[in-house]
């Protein structure tokens, strides 16, 4: 019988053979931008054979923290895959950390990673690690210990935080042995583009070059997520999605909580994170309703929404505004919402004055964007003035999930 899953194929595979194998299979149809996005995944693959960090058998060592071991071994190049949402990064990505015999190996969303970096940081600090070392060294010790070969999806630094910390981080990776694959919507030069401080985060991305082989993606490859949606092909966004933003929408969406409810009481509850609670105004099993404002106009980040998901199921939300550059807080933490609803598999029901598409228009200003004005916001000499941020470039993948996450398939 033929394959039909990456999960049947043996560890040890080629990449590249477990990807003709889905194909033959049925499992997955043949593309020419993810077979070339293999090709440099097949050459780590092989390079990877054999080799071992020398600090990995000795991170439990009293002595470690004395010196820097090198690797007995140059460390291979690791991989940075980068273009357009939906093509297939994910998919290459998957085939290549399944193949891998190596041990000692970890994939994770990048938010997630970083948000274990800071925890770990934090918990050092208490500790008073910080008085007898580098505490980004150690961390990056520890990091070590859970795997060596790191996978990220969704490589992207949007926050200063994170900017300042990640290229020292890095560089102790790299010198104790690490090896990276990371797959991003930007190149590795548009990082934390426009960013404060961006000139200090720069010695990153020569880091990131220097140590991994940087791969496009070939323009206009489709986006697989709308494909098959259903069996004609066709959305099923008028099912879950309602707009504009109205009387009747409301109670529709009202409807459809109250259906999904079904007989199960409807409760006020509040999810403990770390030290900080989170207010849910409605939920029944594992359902939850919030509006827009309670998700995305108040201060929460990828924790909250990681609380949420590992809560609830399904995640009603109401009141999706159209938002212009004003409101590129509350984009950025949508747009952080539905990395980590996706990545968690849940179920979104919503009310929008838009389609997903039209939710972020940065070129236009607008105070309050739920009216439905919008005017260009007009510097001196009357020309409009507008730089690309991070944030906008980060929406197109999110219009491509929220699509998928839509479809009747997911």
């Amino acid at each position: 019988s033929s394959t039909a899953r990456i999960e049947d194929i043996p560890v040890g595979t080629a990449p590249l053979d477990a990807y003709h194998q889905l194909v033959k299979a049925g499992t997955i149809r043949h593309d020419n931008g993810q077979l070339a996005a293999l090709q440099p995944l097949e050459r780590l693959h092989r390079e990877l054979q054999g080799y071992e960090p020398a600090t990995s058998a000795n991170l439990t060592s009293k002595f470690f923290s004395a010196f820097r071991l090198k690797p007995s071994q140059e460390a291979p190049k690791g991989v940075y895959i980068y273009g357009g949402v939906g093509t297939g990064k994910s998919l290459v990505q998957d085939i290549f950390f399944h193949c891998s015999p190596v041990r000692s190996k970890r994939r994770v969303h990048f938010h997630q990673f970083m948000l274990d970096v800071h925890k770990r940081l934090h918990e050092k600090r208490l500790q008073g690690q910080g008085k007898s070392g580098d505490l980004i060294e150690l961390v990056a010790r520890d990091l070590l210990a859970a795997g060596w070969l790191l996978c990220f999806d969704e490589f992207q630094v949007i926050d200063i935080a994170d900017a300042m910390i990640l290229r020292r981080l890095l560089e102790n990776l790299f010198r104790s042995g690490a090896v990276m694959v990371a797959s991003s919507n930007r190149a590795p030069s548009e990082l934390y583009k426009n960013g404060l401080q961006r000139d200090l985060f720069l010695p990153c991305i020569e880091l990131i070059k220097s140590r991994c082989e940087v791969h496009v993606f070939r323009p206009n490859s489709p986006d697989y997520r709308l494909i098959g949606a259903r069996p004609d092909g066709s959305s099923s966004l008028s099912v879950v999605w309602h707009m504009p933003l109205n009387e009747e929408t409301s109670k529709a969406l009202e409807r459809s909580f109250l259906e999904l409810a079904g007989d199960r009481p409807i409760f006020t509850t509040v999810l403990k994170e770390s030290n900080r609670a989170i207010f849910v105004p409605r939920a029944a099993g594992g359902i939850a309703y919030f509006t827009f404002y309670e998700l995305c106009g108040t201060f929460k980040g990828a924790a909250d929404y990681i609380a949420i998901a590992a809560s609830f199921h399904t995640v009603f939300i109401a009141g999706i505004p159209r938002m212009t550059r004003s409101h590129a807080e509350m984009a950025r933490r949508f747009i952080t919402l539905v990395d980590v609803f996706y990545e968690h598999k849940v179920k979104l029901i919503v009310s929008a004055d838009a389609q997903p598409g039209d939710l972020y228009l940065p070129r236009l200003e607008d105070d309050q964007p739920v009216a439905g004005v919008v005017k260009p916001r007009e510097e001196k000499g009357g020309t409009t003035a507008y730089e690309e941020k991070d944030e906008e470039f980060a929406f197109a993948r999110t219009v491509s999930r929220l699509n998928h996450m839509q479809s009747v398939d997911y």
